[in-house]
């Protein structure tokens, strides 16, 4: 009887439950399928709900090019059905940060519904170029990546090589394994992939590899118009021509994957990978942070998806959301996705964990100076993003596979963003004051002009109109 009690207990619990409870619906738009991710996700915070009485049930829905028409190609289109139009089916929105000029306005301000401590924990360089726009914070990260740099153990063993640090020492270094190997008829190695293909990531290996260049750890993005930019793309070309080619930089992602998991490569530059494939590489390569130009100096760009609220839905989802959000960012949580291998985490204290640093490399994370897509870049500018970096990298693809000289590629990768004005500073150029010099004397000659309104002889060939007409006239075109 009590057995009985107690199942009819529970079946009315779990009826009042999902009667009850709140269901929270969240969408994901994802370059590919990562379902065991967002999966997991909603495995766990539902789990916790339930462990702990909230009466919320979060449903994950996920939209890639896999499983659906979705393209980023209509994104702005995709964009305008679920935001601008006035629907609530989904409360949270996980979003490729990329575009998050296009989600900010409809997203609430997270600010005003969590503590500074939450706020303050996340790597606040990253956290104010990735889910802040507009000086509003309207997402919080929810997956990141970035690139890394992948050395065959097994080669760098043999002939008792480094893993680089530098540029020039993977050139070297490089030439030298090549040159040996081809001896022993090993033609199939690759020495780097570069990965400068017709993708976004193509972009992102151009941007990095230019932060890599710059004078110090703590110098920002290099000007376009700099040295260290001009240096970087000269190094590029030479890296390509000496130990790769045009068909491996332009390679794919499916042809990376594939030199990476049969070992036919010395040095590979791709995404960080989790679990499962990072288990199956972790005894083959060593994994560390892209070269730089000097040691101690490198560059990784930093890309992924934020979690933020719609506005406009009623305060219980609020609140429901707002505690949902918090499980994600709690560092229980963090620590279980990291020590799980299932993605990195932007809290650094995450990674001064003892327990995780049993489980990951910590010192690689702590190693690596991140650079964030240029979102901002076009903040105040009549372009798109897409249109940015698309433009960005095919200029830069004129001087790497063309004959397009270094100077014209400067000039137009730097007139994407430049405002061009006239300058009276004659350092700068005389032009500005030879321009200005020039309409003062004409308008002087225009001004001086009106006394032949007054003079005798002249007077009746300018009777036909008023004197204050033509005043009027000669004051306007000045």
């Amino acid at each position: 009887m009590k057995n009985i009690l107690r199942f009819i207990f529970i079946i009315l619990s779990l009826y009042l439950y999902i009667v009850n409870g709140i269901n929270i619906e969240a969408i994901v738009f994802a370059h590919e399928d990562m379902s065991e991710i967002y999966g997991f996700f909603e495995n766990e915070f539902n789990n916790y709900s339930l462990n702990n009485n909230l009466n919320i049930t979060l449903s994950i829905n996920m939209l890639s090019t896999t499983n659906s028409s979705f393209s980023f190609i209509n994104y702005g289109s995709t964009t305008d059905s679920l935001l601008k139009k006035k629907s609530n089916k989904y409360d949270i929105f996980i979003y490729d940060n990329l575009y998050i000029s296009e989600y900010e306005p409809y997203l609430i301000d997270l600010t005003e519904y969590f503590e500074q401590d939450d706020i303050n924990k996340f790597d606040q360089n990253i956290l104010n170029k990735m889910c802040r726009h507009n000086n509003r914070l309207v997402g919080f990260p929810a997956r990141i990546n970035y690139s890394v740099l992948y050395s065959n153990k097994y080669l760098l063993s043999k002939y008792n090589k480094n893993i680089p640090k530098t540029w020039d020492e993977l050139i070297s270094t490089s030439k030298e394994i090549l040159n040996e190997e081809k001896k022993l008829n090993n033609t199939d190695l690759i020495s780097y992939n570069g990965l400068f293909n017709d993708s976004e990531g193509g972009f992102c290996s151009i941007y990095e590899f230019i932060y890599s260049f710059r004078s110090s750890v703590n110098s920002s993005f290099p000007e376009i118009t700099s040295e260290e930019t001009s240096n970087a793309l000269e190094i590029l070309k030479t890296l390509k021509s000496e130990i790769s080619s045009d068909s491996i930089f332009l390679s794919n992602d499916a042809y990376t994957i594939d030199k990476l998991m049969s070992y036919r490569s010395l040095f590979i530059k791709f995404w960080m990978f989790h679990r499962p494939q990072i288990y199956r590489l972790q005894p083959f390569y060593n994994i560390s942070a892209l070269p730089g130009h000097i040691e101690g100096v490198n560059g990784s760009t930093i890309c992924g998806y934020n979690l933020g609220i719609k506005k406009g839905i009623d305060k219980e989802k609020i609140e429901a959301t707002i505690k949902a959000i918090k499980f994600f960012i709690s560092d229980e949580f963090q620590k279980t996705v990291v020590k799980e291998k299932i993605m990195l985490s932007v809290i650094p204290r995450v990674y001064e964990d003892k327990k995780v640093c049993e489980s990951v490399d910590c010192e690689l994370f702590k190693s690596i100076q991140f650079i964030v897509r240029p979102v901002d870049k076009i903040n105040d500018l009549n372009i798109s993003i897409d249109e940015y970096i698309e433009k960005f990298r095919n200029y830069a693809y004129e001087f790497l596979y063309e004959n397009q000289t270094l100077s014209d590629t400067i000039d137009k990768i730097n007139d994407l963003t430049k405002i061009y004005y006239v300058s009276l500073d004659s350092k700068v150029t005389n032009a500005g004051i030879i321009i200005i010099i020039i309409i003062l004397i004409l308008m002087a000659i225009m001004a001086t002009s009106l006394i032949f309104l007054f003079h005798k002889k002249l007077k009746p060939f300018f009777s036909f109109l008023p004197d204050s007409f033509w005043i009027i006239s000669i004051m306007g075109c000045i």
